[in-house]
């Protein structure tokens, strides 16, 4: 992580994937959705077919929710395209190429998912656009990262409070990333004593079999 935040130095996430919960990608690219309310139509992550909506993308809840990374959809949505939830497993969503994880929430109607600033811009969609959505599962041999670079852009007016340690944002990060299938070009936003940070996935290294 080349960091320019006040105090601090560059810092090098090095870290496999087991440690730290990075998931990557693999296999042949997958092709993007349809929008304007057409059923999408992609290679599945995994054999066989997964279900799909089009749902309509809306911003955010709140801000607590917004610094999770978590695409939420109404329940009913959600249990529709990954179905019912089984204790405190992880679903995930694919949407315009990208696999995010995604939540219930009562707050989002049926009909939509929410999506925060750095979502909408990972998988290039506005607020009131149809969006394909494709119940994700994930391949059960998972490429694990090796390191991983990201640029770290300050968003809003808001700085840390103090000098950040480079160690302290590399456990951040990490923290921030775990249990996330991450993608080139992929945006997630990361809170580092009350300042947002935009972190980008800009280079991956993985391991060699």
């Amino acid at each position: 992580i080349a960091s320019s935040l006040p105090g601090s130095r560059p810092a090098g996430l090095q870290a496999s994937g087991a440690g730290c919960g990075l998931r990557l990608r693999g296999g042949a690219p997958t092709p993007p959705l349809q929008r304007g309310g057409k059923m999408p139509a992609i290679a599945p992550v995994r054999t066989g077919e997964r279900p799909a909506k089009t749902l309509e993308a809306v911003a955010g809840l709140n801000k607590e929710l917004a610094l999770t990374n978590v695409v939420y959809l109404s329940p009913f949505d959600l249990a529709a395209l990954c179905g019912p939830s089984e204790g405190a497993e992880v679903k995930y969503v694919q949407i315009n190429g990208m696999i995010l994880v995604a939540g219930a929430s009562e707050a989002v109607p049926a009909g939509k998912v929410a999506f925060n600033a750095a979502q909408r811009n990972s998988v290039k969609v506005s607020i009131g656009e149809a969006v394909g959505v494709v119940g994700a599962l994930l391949p059960d041999e998972l490429i694990q990262a090796a390191s991983l670079s990201l640029s770290v852009d300050l968003v809003g007016r808001a700085s840390p409070s103090e000098a950040v340690s480079s160690e302290t944002l590399t456990a951040k990060v990490k923290d921030t990333l775990r249990g996330h299938v991450l993608s080139l070009g992929q945006s997630v936003v990361c809170e580092v004593q009350g300042a947002n940070l935009m972190l980008k996935v800009v280079a991956v290294a993985v391991f060699k079999e």
